[in-house]
């Protein structure tokens, strides 16, 4: 019996893995165990309708089952009962308002009936904290303070503790932990007959859970092993509790051939025959695929050699989390014939349909590459509906969603510098006889083959759309969605009927701010549907459903959800069905309580049809199944005083927000009094009529303010102080003034940008609207004394004075040889900047403390010492040059410093200086120009390359921001530094860059967009990961696209809620009070600030 455990986070599951299993098929059944009960219900339904047999034991009874209800199983062989967060929060609940008065801290009151409450946010944390004091051995030492928070909690621990018996770190894993305790050798005969060895695989294994696993096989007589993708040595660093863990299992642990702590591995031992467990480093998932199969295949080659056969029931295989590339699994069942597959017949299309219309869905995000191109070029589905590749029709459909025929262009030139990286390759491979090299140029050949045939079609397409006009409305752009998806679905089977409709197909999960923007850009759309919660089985049952009625249907939060439907009213659309609730967040929704009065304006005339759920798949059928004339309404579960917000919250919404909002005059007035004189005072408080076609100029040469402008501007000031009426401006950040956006047009493409400036634009347009726009400035936080951004002002200014005389002196790389030379100087400037600074002496002293180290005595340079062991800021910097020389003595040096271009007069002065330009550099990004201005640190040169050293005394963006195109200094400088040694009749290449991340008593390099090539010049270790060719062409590349769309936006007046992701764009936003990317934001904090107002 084979089980393919499925977690949460691997990756592609394909070629060496799967070969072995089907060179080894001995006859046995499979069972296949997956993440989730959705997929477990669809492959279940694929087995069977294959003839898959059933394995034996309880939880073989499903031949597919989720991992939840394999534990679930096992927990109940051995007796242990499951306890889950929400049956916590339940009792906790229950618990707390039996007595509120013994928890003042954590009940609220309802403001008219006095009523006690616990609000959900309150309830989360209280369940997570008691959940923490139940997992750990002892209890804390001191008690804490009676009627104190923590006192309450832990008094809510012991209550739990009581109640639910002793319970682990992770409520949804309770039961599996202690059934795996508790499981011996009979249940597991029981459970999983013939079955001697366990394989874990991925990152789960680092999980306690698999801990009590590996040691319940070792009690059950069961051999285990453990391929565990960590490196060696971070494995008994970061891990040691689980290293010591499986040593104890089996005698010891082998880390990649050395037994973890010391010694080296012995064959055998402990008076086992049975293997040890082995933790053995894997650089990324498919190495660990490629492990997993030649594992296998040596244990099939073993047994062919001792005359054994090996069969299926040898074996249980656990490979976390394949949810994502189940195609892959698939295709993989497929390709090497194994009898027992995902997928036969006419539902082959189900699953390729859907990953297809998921790729469809993320080209029209913007987020299409070449390899999701080449992707789709082999998709199933794809050569079913057209034949052999992609034909021009498919093309014409598919390159109309991409915004232009220029965005096409782009693509062409991406997807031809792919082919040429391809063709080298393949010359590098055409020589050599190794039978690997042989296997990677085929199929490096049939990627090149795929890469021609979608060169060939765009190529066909941009000739089609030569004329196509580039600045068509949204309207015209949903029609293009549709006409392709209308396409896709009528090359479909059992779809292909006469009537049949177009319908938009979205993921919403992980993307909801697309969520409402979508659905206004298909606003002629017949029907929406949100395939995100729908599961698998009944999906294409749904989707026939829908297609022969009129229904619209948005599984939408009921916050965000509601904003969507007034829109769609505007646009003609009032939805027979609609369904609103917190599915997406995996609430069970309800109806709606008779007599609230919410959303009664919208509702048809009679009741809306009350309907009580036990399970989500019941939404579904009653969608299905209802009277078109009727209105059914879903609400998530909330607290009491979050359903009267809500109904109020709600209602305005419906009513798209009130264009000025009920504030009384004089204390709007009051409010905004701190700008009195400015434009902005005269504009919110009315004090200039500006008629529609009307500027307003304030004489500062730059502000010009329309009607439009004002409006907006009326909207977010009116947003800032929405907690005393609840109510939300209109504007959603598109710009619908032909002249206002011709105006902006103008005036953005002499503008002159900063790489922090185009961040925020390619981050969110719509903080860009409001900072650079409206110019509106966030409130300043009157610091005084020494603020970081004084700090990091001296700091640059001490390094340039520094490393200018350093290099003017010839003195090379700072070594430790020359550390004392290196520290003479520093001490030296930073001393005459200290004087030059108006500060208090007790700032000048704290300041010198934290520069050149804590305890170092006043008076003249000559005298001044340094503490080792408390270093300060400049002395962990030389640590680190040090460092860098002595892995290199042939590092980049040192050359350049403060490189200002675009900023006018404001230059430092350097006789080292010999490329700083007042004017601004100009960047070609895409078919757009943009004007650069910045100034570089440091440039470090090699004869034929030259890379940067920026620093940073906060934090420094990581590779992985940069890489996805959302931090941008390092790659515009590097463009801009390349510009201009050009412009000095110098070719050199870009190395990469660094960033220099200086705090008290350390100094470290991070961020590092840095070329692989050119390791040895930027002086890195060798565990250090840097960045292929490859990877960092696709960098920029991506960077590329990136501030070309922001830029094209902003000219189209598009200044929308962000697209990255919230932790990149929204961690430090000054604006989040006036944000639409997550309506519930604005009820929390109408919530917030009315308990802070009493």
């Amino acid at each position: 019996m084979i089980s393919i455990l499925h977690g949460e986070r691997a990756e592609a599951a394909r070629s060496e893995a799967f070969a072995a299993l089907a060179a080894a098929r001995g006859g046995g059944p499979v069972m296949v165990v997956v993440p989730t009960e959705r997929w477990a219900r669809e492959a279940q339904r694929r087995l069977a309708a294959a003839g898959g047999g059933v394995g034996p034991g309880a939880v073989a009874r499903r031949s597919v089952v989720s991992w939840s209800v394999f534990g679930d199983a096992v927990a109940a062989n051995v007796g242990a009962q499951s306890v889950g967060g929400a049956e916590i929060r339940i009792l906790l609940r229950q618990v707390i308002l039996e007595k509120p008065d013994r928890y003042p801290s954590l009940v609220r009151r309802h403001p008219e009936s006095s009523e006690p409450f616990v609000t959900a946010g309150m309830l989360r944390r209280v369940a997570s904290a008691v959940v923490r004091l139940l997992g750990e051995t002892e209890r804390p030492k001191s008690a804490p303070k009676a009627g104190s928070v923590p006192a309450q909690i832990l008094e809510l621990a012991s209550m739990t503790d009581v109640r639910l018996g002793k319970v682990g770190r992770a409520p949804k894993r309770i039961a599996e932990v202690k059934a795996w305790r508790e499981l011996t050798a009979v249940r597991w005969g029981r459970l999983f007959p013939g079955v001697e060895r366990v394989v874990f695989s991925g990152f789960d294994v680092l999980d306690d859970l698999f801990v009590e696993a590996v040691a319940a096989l070792e009690r059950c007589g069961v051999a285990g092993e453990v391929l565990m993708p960590v490196p060696p040595d971070e494995a008994a660093q970061r891990f040691p509790h689980l290293v010591a863990a499986y040593g104890r299992l089996q005698g010891e642990v082998t880390v990649a051939g050395k037994v973890a702590g010391g010694g080296t591995a012995r064959a055998g031992g402990g008076g086992s025959a049975r293997p040890k467990v082995r933790l053995i480093r894997v650089a990324n998932r498919d190495e660990e695929v490629r492990l997993m199969g030649a594992y296998l295949q040596e244990q099939i080659r073993g047994a062919e050699s001792a005359g054994k056969r090996f069969v299926f029931e040898d074996y249980l295989v656990c490979f976390p989390s394949l949810e994502r590339y189940a195609g892959r699994v698939e295709s993989a069942f497929d390709d090497f014939g194994v009898e027992c597959r995902f997928s036969t017949g006419a539902d082959v299309t189900a699953q390729p349909l859907w990953q297809f219309l998921a790729d469809v869905r993320s080209a029209v995000a913007g987020d299409l590459t070449c390899g999701s191109l080449l992707q789709l070029s082999r998709s199933p589905l794809l050569r079913t509906l057209t034949g052999e590749g992609l034909n021009e029709e498919v093309f014409v459909a598919l390159r109309a969603r991409l915004g232009g025929p220029d965005r096409g262009a782009a693509f062409l030139k991406r997807l031809r510098t792919f082919r040429g990286k391809l063709e080298k390759r393949i010359a590098r491979l055409a020589d050599s006889a190794d039978e690997e090299d042989t296997k990677k140029r085929q199929s490096l050949q049939s990627e090149l083959e795929a890469a021609g045939a979608l060169e060939h079609g765009l190529a066909l397409l941009m000739d089609s759309l030569a004329g196509l006009d580039g600045r068509r409305d949204l309207r015209t752009w949903g029609k293009d969605v549709l006409a392709l998806l209308d396409t896709l679905l009528r090359g479909v089977p059992f779809l292909a009927e006469e009537g049949i409709r177009a319908v938009g197909v979205f993921r919403f999960g992980k993307t909801r701010w697309r969520i409402e923007q979508a659905i206004i850009e298909l606003g002629q759309c017949s029907e929406i549907l949100d395939g995100a919660s729908v599961d698998f089985a009944d999906y294409f049952a749904l989707l026939e459903e829908l297609l022969r009625g009129d229904k619209v249907m948005g599984t939408l939060p009921l916050t965000a959800g509601v904003g969507v439907v007034g829109r769609l009213e505007v646009r003609g659309l009032r939805p027979k069905v609609l369904l609103l609730g917190g599915l997406l967040e995996g609430e069970m929704p309800r109806a709606a309580p008779r007599g609230r009065g919410l959303l009664d304006d919208y509702l048809p005339e009679g009741k809306p049809r009350e309907i009580e759920l036990s399970e989500e798949r019941f939404v579904f059928e009653q969608l299905i199944t209802a009277p078109a004339e009727e209105t059914i309404l879903f609400v998530p579960k909330m607290d009491r005083d979050q359903e009267l917000l809500e109904s109020q919250f709600v209602t305005e919404l419906l009513h798209g927000g009130r264009a000025v909002p009920v504030l009384q005059a004089e204390e709007f007035r009051e409010e905004v009094s701190g700008a009195a004189g400015s434009v902005e005072r005269q504009l919110l408080l009315g004090e200039r009529a500006v008629g529609a076609n009307e500027a307003v100029d304030d004489g500062g040469g730059g502000r010009n303010l329309p009607r439009v402008l004002h409006n907006a501007a009326w909207s977010i000031a009116a947003d800032l102080e929405r907690h005393r009426t609840d109510g939300l401006g209109v504007f959603d950040g598109f710009l619908s003034d032909s002249v206002l956006v011709s105006h902006l047009q103008e005036r953005l493409k002499k503008q002159i940008h900063s790489p922090s400036e185009l961040e925020v634009l390619v981050q969110c347009r719509h903080r860009h609207f409001i900072e650079r726009i409206l110019r509106l400035s966030e409130e300043d936080d009157d610091e005084e004394g020494l603020t970081p951004v004084k700090l990091g002002e001296i700091v640059h200014s001490v390094l340039f004075r520094f490393f200018s005389r350093w290099v003017a002196e010839e003195s090379g790389l700072i070594t430790a040889t020359s550390r004392a030379a290196a520290w003479k100087i520093l001490t030296k400037e930073t001393e005459a900047q200290l004087d030059e600074q108006a500060v208090s002496d007790f700032d000048r002293d704290h300041l010198r403390g934290k520069l050149l180290g804590m305890g170092v005595p006043a008076g003249s340079g000559k005298d001044r010492i340094e503490i080792r062991g408390l270093p300060g800021i400049f002395g962990a910097l030389l640590d680190l040059e040090i460092e860098r020389s002595e892995a290199n003595p042939e590092a980049a040096a040192p050359c350049l410093f403060e490189i200002g271009f675009g900023m006018g007069g404001r230059l430092q002065e350097s006789e080292h200086d010999q490329m700083s330009d007042p004017n601004p550099v100009e960047l070609k990004m895409g078919r757009e120009t943009v004007r650069l201005r910045g100034r570089v640190d440091r440039v470090d040169l090699t004869d034929d390359a030259f890379s940067l050293v920026d620093y940073k005394t906060g934090a420094a963006p990581t590779i992985k921001a940069q890489l996805e195109g959302y931090r941008l200094q390092l790659p515009l400088y590097l463009l801009a530094i390349a510009e201009l040694l050009k412009r000095r009749g110098e070719r050199r290449e870009p190395a990469g860059g660094v960033f220099y991340t200086l705090k008290q008593g350390e100094a470290k390099m991070a961020g590092q967009f840095f070329r692989e090539e050119y390791r040895d010049a930027g002086a890195f270790g060798s565990r250090v990961r840097l960045l292929d060719d490859d990877k960092f062409e696709d960098a920029m590349d991506t960077i590329t696209v990136n501030v070309e769309l922001a830029i094209r936006d902003a000219w189209r007046g598009r200044f929308y809620v962000t697209t990255a992701p919230e932790a990149t764009a929204c961690g430090y936003c000054p604006w989040e009070g006036v944000c639409r990317k997550d309506l519930g934001r604005t009820k929390n904090l109408i919530a917030a600030l009315r308990e802070a107002e009493g």
